[in-house]
């Protein structure tokens, strides 16, 4: 019996004690009779998903760490774990709905989340992204961890949110590279949708674009067309803003935001919103500050130098070290007073910050008087990674991954064994890569190997590092003020015009709102230079300043117009963020007339505090006699600040467009645009932009012809203006549909595009492009479509004249030419020409393309699969490419017998060096029916030629043999037996590895299932090892829903190479109840 149908037992039984008859309407009745269809109603609840409580123990004795690594319990090694993860769903009647999912896992932040919705109204608690609706001036498009509620009716809507911020403003800016991308966000926890991109001022729409979201890269590709691509030029320039999720249980100021709109007619409304943010302090969750006095006579003074030293007390994690994990860009340091700027006065070694080791540089006295502010991590909130494995995929980057959410802090690697390279499975012996060889990047969370001679080679090599990780901090955007937005917005209509309007006031600390600077010019050397390989003192042609301070840690991108590539922080220059100082090294030579440019963001120089600013929007859009007309009036003063946006520094926008057809299959559009933006938080000087747009297109039935004009000028009101540009394009299209072939689709398309600097900031550019896109189908057996780009670039004015040409190609086929078979491509081609000898070739270009048969008589299957990228050949980066082929097949000799060949090769190629790989591999199969055993045999046979950049060879090879055994002695008990033997040869070394494995299984019934397992692997080598495992596991169902399972394992591990630092011995308990629902 239902709730609801006891609940009313309940009421007819009062009825009957208390003697009150029923009355007409039927509101009680007899618990015997049937429920009135009025009063019933249905309440359906489905609840999917686990929940578990794990119990574990474990002990080591020997190299206890080791053993903790092996096992993966250094981030794991909790006694008592639980997770979850539950997805309800609930329905009462029609009108009330519950949707909700509960998840958390070790290590991961709780997630919860639940809808619940009646009437049109909804409510909304947990971790979300809230739907507010308000105007685009009082947005909030954040992450949050509260709750949320919306109104609605006829004549009001109402919204209201009260939460923790989950997520953190962030904004790059960038210059394009005559290709569609990738391009890196320097991120890789971008809340989904959160992102606004702009090119040269415009909004782009979302299928210009797509983001990875979790990788922080963007490609300027249609999301569901990857060939219908746009070129971002290097005049282009690109703003993208996104929110970053703040992981960790870190969270940003409490959020409160309220709107409500009045509906006073079918096109009238009026509405209010507030947005509030208190002071957003993720940081003090994860930091804590510190500030260090001294006198010149408390220097410790070296053979070495003279070096400050930090109180960070006892070692954390390895007794007698000091660490400090010190927020780089938190230290500053002064002299009686006065501050010291990085480089010149003095420096600090790539653990340093960890060490808390500062080298001064300069002279002092013993009376003078040194201060040092900082910010440092706590101790719980770090991690040690170890281990990592990382393996070469043809690009010269190695994203971390192990340590994730969290990230490497840089230097850290130092406190272990730096990054190895590794030449077999068990990395003995491992070679240590030299500090310069290679660049940590805490931003992106990678390491990017400068070195090709460092990137690994063939099947078997692969990187090996350990290190520490801490949380992010948030952003730059934090602040000790609260942040509020207020807005007032509505709709109105006279006659036929439909008018839009928003005013909004903000109130926040606009010093930690980031500015971006796009290409400042950083020098023009008058003499050759050329910087010394390590940075020192600085002095001369390699230390430079920027026109600010303050710049945000890691937003810099330098370039020099020799050859319009980036050069490297870590590598060819360091950057003291709070001076705003470069020093240049690593034999970076600069010829006369040289220009650099440096893109940023920097924090203003103004005083803390909140200040108040307008902005107010302005809208009209009518219908006339087949024609829309749009029109648009922004003004936003200089300090108003969006709630999660940083300021933009537009001060003004004007646009006007109009669309139609002023004769039959003739489209015209046409529109215009003027907007300033300041080039500084105090609006002392802007840019005057100006933009025209007209295109036209005639579409006659099967062919069609366009003609497009586009004209933005962009210049300063500086007495002398750092920014006079102007930009100009031509572009005629034709297409066809069907014209000559049913399912073919043709389109061509030429554009001239001059580009004209006339401050001499930039080099002047001629650019020239032609597109041919093909798309051809037949039937549901052929669809391809393939788009050919070219672009030459001229250049003149400032620097050294050049010439560039960009040919891209890209191409989407499926063709099922018979039953059974499917033969795929996908084809996207980039190439970079340059004439100047510095710049060279580079391209991105990535090609698959994978043939599948199936089931043909006794051939099973045949399968070809071949992959091949390059990536860009920087002359300070290095180029390299990858390829692999693989085909293979299986063929049913017997009913019982198959056999399976295959055959693998792979090809590197970086900077001189090449590798190339080859795997053979022959599988047999015995499986009869009816017969209680099984066989599998396998051999592979692989060979590796690397081949150094002075040319010479090293050939190494690999012979794997393996046999495995299945007896099944009755429906309940199976027998395995498992052995490998694995040969390793190379140039200087040799190793063989042996293993045995014997396991049985019992499964007494449905409900249980037991299994013990015996383990050993010996390898015979220079560093000889042995290794051994025992392990039971057990699994009872103990009901539909409810299961045990419990494992217990015991390993030892010898080895001959320092046997009482290597060897362990340890064992592992864990049971775990488990709810499925």
């Amino acid at each position: 019996m239902s709730g609801v149908e006891k609940a009313f037992e309940a009421s007819a039984s009062l009825t009957a004690a208390t003697g009150v008859t029923q009355d007409s309407d039927n509101r009680f009745f007899d618990k015997d009779s049937p429920m009135p269809d009025g009063l019933k109603k249905e309440l359906d609840i489905a609840l999917k998903g686990y929940r578990y409580a794990l119990y574990r123990a474990y002990g080591a004795s020997g190299n206890e760490r080791q053993f903790l690594s092996t096992k993966g319990l250094i981030n794991r090694g909790a006694s008592m774990e639980q997770a979850s993860d539950l997805n309800i769903t609930a329905t009462y009647g029609k009108e009330l709905s519950l949707t909700g999912n509960l998840s958390e896992s070790p290590n991961i932040e709780r997630k919860m989340r639940f809808d619940l919705g009646t009437r049109g109204h909804k409510a909304s608690f947990g971790l979300f992204s809230p739907d507010f609706r308000s105007g685009s001036l009082a947005t909030l498009n954040k992450e949050i961890n509260g709750v949320a509620a919306q109104y609605n009716s006829k004549k009001y809507e109402a919204d209201f949110v009260v939460s923790q911020s989950k997520s953190s403003t962030k904004s790059v800016s960038f210059n394009g590279d005559n290709t569609h991308g990738p391009f890196s966000l320097n991120s890789f926890q971008i809340l989904e949708n959160s992102e606004s991109v702009t090119l040269n001022g415009q909004v782009l729409a979302a299928d210009k674009y797509y983001i990875e979201y979790y990788v922080g890269q963007i490609t300027f590709c249609n999301p569901s067309d990857s060939t219908d691509c746009m070129t971002i030029k290097r005049s282009d320039t690109v703003q993208v803003s996104f929110e970053e999720r703040l992981v960790l249980s870190l969270n940003a100021g409490a959020i409160t935001a309220f709107s409500v709109k009045r509906n006073l007619s079918e096109s009238g409304s009026i509405g209010f919103a507030r947005v509030s943010q208190e002071a957003q302090r993720s940081r003090q969750q994860v930091l804590a500050a510190d500030t260090l006095m001294l006198t010149g006579a408390s220097v410790s003074s070296t053979p070495e130098g003279s070096f400050i030293l930090l109180n960070c007390g006892s070692g954390q994690y390895h007794p007698g070290d000091r660490f400090c994990f010190v927020l780089d860009t938190s230290l500053k340091i002064y002299k009686n007073g006065a501050p010291l700027t990085k480089s010149a006065d003095y420096s600090i070694a790539a653990a340093g910050y960890m060490e808390g080791i500062i080298k001064i540089l300069g002279s002092y006295e013993q009376d003078d008087i040194f201060s040092v502010e900082y910010l440092y991590y706590v101790r719980d909130q770090i991690k040690p990674v170890l281990n990592e494995k990382l393996v070469y995929d043809g690009d010269d980057i190695y994203p971390l991954t192990q340590g994730l959410p969290r990230r490497i802090y840089p230097g850290s690697e130092l406190a272990f064994n730096g990054v190895e390279l590794c030449s077999n499975a068990e990395c003995l012996p491992p070679e240590s890569i030299p500090e310069g060889s290679y660049i940590i990047d805490h931003i992106d969370n990678h390491i990017r190997i400068t070195d090709a001679a460092y990137n690994p080679s063939g099947f078997d090599e692969w990187l090996r590092v350990s290190y520490f990780a801490v949380p992010a901090t948030g952003g730059a955007d934090e602040s000790d003020y609260d942040h509020t937005v207020y807005q007032v917005f509505g709709t109105a209509a006279a006659g036929p015009v439909n008018f839009k309007f928003e005013y909004g006031r903000s109130e926040s600390d606009v010093s930690n709102n980031p500015v971006s600077v796009v290409n400042e010019k950083l020098v023009r050397a008058p003499v050759e230079a050329v910087c010394p390989t390590v940075s020192s003192q600085p002095s001369g042609d390699c230390f430079f300043k920027l026109r600010n301070t303050n710049i945000v840690e890691l937003s810099e991108t330098v370039t020099w117009s020799e050859n319009d590539q980036p050069l490297f922080a870590g590598r060819d220059y360091e950057m003291d963020y709070a001076s705003g100082a470069i020093t240049f090294r690593n034999n970076i030579a600069f010829a006369p007339e040289t220009v650099l440019y440096a893109s940023y963001r920097y924090l203003p120089d103004i005083e803390e505090g909140i200040v108040s600013a307008n902005a107010s929007r302005i809208a009209a859009e009518t219908r006339m006699r087949g024609y829309t007309l749009q029109m648009k009036s922004e003004s936003t003063d200089v300090f108003f600040s969006p709630l999660g946006g940083n300021n933009t520094l537009e001060t003004s926008r004007a646009y006007f467009s109009v669309s139609g057809s002023p004769a039959p299959n003739v489209a015209l559009n046409v529109s215009s645009s003027r907007f300033k933006v300041a080039k500084d938080i105090y609006g002392s000087h802007s840019d005057d932009n100006r933009q025209l747009s007209v295109s036209t297109r005639w579409s006659p039935g099967l062919y069609s012809v366009g003609y497009e004009y586009a004209r933005d000028t962009t210049r300063d009101d500086a007495p002398t203006p750092e920014t006079d540009t102007e930009r100009a394009a031509h572009t005629f299209t034709v297409g066809t549909a069907g014209l000559w072939r049913p399912g073919l689709k043709l389109d061509y398309s030429l554009s001239k595009e001059d580009f004209d600097d006339r401050a001499g900031s930039a080099p002047n550019r001629s650019t020239t492009s032609g597109a041919f896109a093909a798309q051809y189908r037949k039937n549901n057996t052929f669809d391809l479509k393939a788009v050919f780009k070219s672009s030459g670039t001229d250049s003149f004015g400032v620097g050294v004249p050049y010439s560039t040409t960009t040919n891209s190609r890209s191409a989407i086929l499926t063709y099922y030419p018979a039953e059974l078979i499917t033969v795929t491509a996908d084809i996207n081609s980039q190439r970079v020409s340059d004439t100047r000898a510095t710049a060279g070739n580079n391209g991105k270009d990535s090609t698959g393309i994978s043939i599948v048969a199936l089931s043909r008589g006794r051939l099973q299957s045949v399968s070809l699969n071949m992959t091949k990228q390059s990536f860009p050949a920087y002359n300070t980066g290095g180029g390299s490419s990858y390829s692999s082929t693989s085909l293979a097949s299986q063929y049913l000799l017997t009913s019982a017998l198959m056999f399976s060949p295959t055959v693998r090769m792979f090809q590197t190629d970086s900077s001189g060096s090449s590798s190339d790989s080859i795997s053979k591999i022959a599988k047999l199969e015995y499986r009869p029916q009816d017969k209680p055993f099984e066989a599998v045999l396998t051999r592979e046979w692989s060979d590796t030629t690397a081949t150094s950049a002075s040319g010479t060879a090293d050939d190494s090879g690999a012979d794997i043999f393996s046999f495995d055994l299945k007896y099944k002695r009755s429906s309940k008990t199976v027998f395995v037996y498992r052995f490998g033997r694995t040969d390793m040869s190379g140039a200087t070394s040799s190793s063989q590895n042996t293993t045995n494995t014997f396991m049985v299984e019992r499964v007494p019934s449905e409900t249980k299932k037991f299994n013990l397992s015996y383990y050993t692997l010996d390898t015979d080598s220079a560093d000889s090892t042995s290794q051994s495992s025992l392990q039971f596991e057990s699994s009872i169902k103990m009901s539909k829903i409810l299961s045990w399972k419990t494992t217990f394992n015991k390993t030892s591990f010898s080895s001959s190479r320092d046997p009482e630092y290597n060897d362990y011995s340890g064992y592992l308990m864990e049971t775990k109840l488990q709810a499925d629902f």
